[in-house]
């Protein structure tokens, strides 16, 4: 007799493999990741010294050498680095986008973050990693995952939500328990889900006893760029208090950095000018102040 798996079972196949597949590859030591690095870094200079090698035949094949070892440099990190991806695309598993979906995503932030690794800086290879494999994973959430674009900071939220579904095991939740189980304002809640490209979530009761559904209170017409508009405004204002809280210097540099004042980010050596410094000591102060505004951030997360 021929047995049948289960359509569960055989849809699960493709991501069981590949989980198999990336666990079987040793993770890095620090020391392997700083010397990996290196080797990236010179097979990306070799490749550019290539084109004025031309009448060099010898150096010419030196310089191959160190590509190709810079390329086998390249995929070992890759591959001894792809769980972290798996890590971060579990966080978004929804309705929007399967896993595998956005393992993909994430894999191409950890392409761009093994060729853009700086080892000098003296931080693990799997801090500077995770950023952009997170930022992939937001972009394709927000470019595949649905027809109207959310802020990255939206799609953050929705994720939030989705996880709490999942804790209940599918179980329908009101507006209001979410809230209450994700610390997300009744307000916000309402807006994300009526935002969001999934025609279920019109369906969700609103919890107040009427037995209306959220799909009772959309609006007509471009309710998803409205929105769009309202969170990046309050957003920015939220960025804009945290700014002009902090010391006036940095706030300064802070502003002039990031183009807040005008919209045109500024050098640091145009920075270091203005405030009197050399362009280190503006590096500095910009350095401080970003790890003063993350600090912000994070204490009001956790409250």
């Amino acid at each position: 007799m021929v047995s049948v798996k289960p359509l569960a079972d055989r849809e699960e196949d493709p991501v069981r493999n590949y989980l198999t597949r990336i666990a079987a590859v040793p993770l890095l030591t620090a020391a392997e990741e700083i010397e990996l690095a290196k080797q990236v870094e010179a097979g990306v200079f070799a490749a550019e010294l290539l084109h004025s090698a031309n009448d060099l035949p010898g150096t010419r094949a030196e310089l191959a050498t160190i590509v190709q070892e810079g390329e086998s440099a390249r995929i070992r990190m890759i591959e001894a680095n792809l769980r972290l991806v798996v890590a971060a695309a579990r966080a978004w598993i929804g309705p929007r986008l399967p896993l595998l979906d956005l393992i993909q995503e994430g894999n191409l932030g950890l392409i761009h973050a093994v060729e853009k690794f700086d080892y000098k800086r003296g931080f693990r290879f799997s801090t500077y990693a995770m950023w952009w494999i997170k930022q992939t994973i937001r972009r394709g959430i927000a470019s595949q995952g649905r027809a109207i674009r959310l802020p990255s900071h939206a799609e953050e939220t929705l994720a939030m939500l989705d996880r709490a579904v999942r804790t209940r095991d599918g179980q329908a939740l009101t507006v209001a328990e979410l809230a209450d189980i994700t610390g997300v304002p009744v307000r916000r809640v309402t807006k994300l889900l009526r935002c969001r490209d999934d025609t279920v979530s019109l369906d969700i009761p609103i919890g107040d006893g009427s037995g209306n559904t959220l799909g009772d209170f959309v609006e007509d017409g471009a309710a998803g760029a409205a929105f769009e508009d309202i969170e990046h405004r309050e957003f920015n204002a939220d960025l804009r208090a945290r700014v002009d809280a902090l010391p006036q210097h940095e706030a300064a540099a802070i502003r002039m950095r990031f183009g807040l004042h005008d919209g045109d980010p500024w050098t640091l050596r145009r920075i270091g000018d203005r405030l009197g410094v050399s362009q280190e000591s503006a590096r500095q102060v910009v350095r401080r102040a970003v790890a003063r505004l993350r600090r912000s951030w994070e204490v009001e997360s956790a409250a």
